[in-house]
């Protein structure tokens, strides 16, 4: 809302970048400084910037990516070899820290974005090559960055089963229902398996005073399930898996209701996005939050609303210029 409310003047949005840029260069360094330097045998530990989160190399991953197509996009005067080389160094990092997922989600994110824009049947053939091209391009780079830990994905049936194991935490959350009004409203706030009920029992005794309810059973039996399962959990299994997903979470906490309006929020966003980047953005947000609760992880939502945020104040600024 800050970046968006009102606008903002030219230099004060150039600063915001520079800004990030410098966040983002200082991300990068430290992730090239973990991985050639410390030489961490687990790649999970090249995390940049978000050393000491649990899915820091995914987001530090994601983020590194994001950078990687906005400095290409938006520094039309530099080089065009410049921008790639900046942009290759950035992409680097999902192979250092093995961040499968996030070249995962900016694909499909990419192919979203190309069926938004289809209008006719010459689009249609020209987008679909181009999207053809992306994903033999990212198999043969995942071939490469990922030979090791493909074999994951490559046995039997196991990411039907993965899928299987994944969406049924909706099943879980309705076999704790107790009225038919929870399918409308949920079963309320922090008690399913958003962020805020990870956090409950760490903060109890500061939230009980304020009348919070006790850890959810709804949350035990999906944690419990998750971290179980030789397919989510994060031992022997893939986060791409996990239950505890932010979608889930939202409807979980709030039902349908809840869940029609968060949809509706985004669907504002989604109009206020004044480009395709912008739109880009949005899109691997709504993807992200479909694997993990990456919509509920604050370094990684900052960051991507202020690119988002950024862009819409640029256009604003050269509508009034106009």
């Amino acid at each position: 809302m800050l970046m968006t409310s009102n606008p903002i003047l030219d230099a004060s949005i150039e600063q915001v970048k520079s800004w990030l840029m410098i966040f983002s260069f200082v991300h990068i360094a430290i992730i090239y400084y973990q991985f050639f330097i410390v030489r961490s045998p687990d790649p999970d530990d090249v995390q940049g910037v978000f050393i000491g989160q649990g899915a820091g190399h995914h987001v530090g991953g994601a983020i590194a990516l994001a950078i990687a197509i906005y400095f290409f996009m938006t520094y039309p005067k530099l080089s065009l070899w410049l921008r790639t080389l900046v942009a290759i160094i950035f992409a680097a990092d999902i192979s250092f820290s093995d961040s499968k997922q996030v070249l995962v989600v900016f694909v499909l994110s990419f192919v979203i974005i190309v069926i938004t824009k289809l209008k006719n049947l010459g689009e249609i053939l020209k987008y679909l090559a181009i999207t053809i091209v992306i994903i033999c391009l990212t198999y043969w780079f995942a071939q490469i960055a990922f030979s090791s830990s493909l074999s994951f994905w490559g046995k039997d049936d196991r990411i039907i089963r993965g899928l299987g194991v994944k969406f049924s935490v909706f099943s879980i959350i309705n076999s704790y229902y107790s009225s038919p009004l929870n399918w409308l409203f949920g079963v309320g706030p922090g008690h399913s398996i958003g962020r805020l009920a990870w956090l409950i029992p760490d903060y109890q005794q500061y939230l009980q005073p304020l009348g919070i309810t006790s850890y959810s059973a709804v949350t035990e039996t999906i944690f419990s399930v998750n971290n179980t399962n030789p397919l989510s959990n994060k031992f022997t299994g893939s986060s791409m898996f996990s239950l505890t997903f932010s979608w889930a979470g939202v409807w979980g906490d709030l039902g349908i209701v809840g869940l029609g309006v968060y949809l509706y929020l985004w669907l504002l966003v989604w109009k206020t996005c004044p480009d395709t980047l912008s739109q880009l953005f949005l899109i691997t947000i709504l993807v992200h939050g479909a694997i993990f609760s990456w919509m509920e992880e604050p370094g990684y939502m900052l960051f991507m609303i202020s690119l988002i945020g950024i862009q819409w104040q640029k256009a604003q600024i050269g509508t009034f210029k106009t």
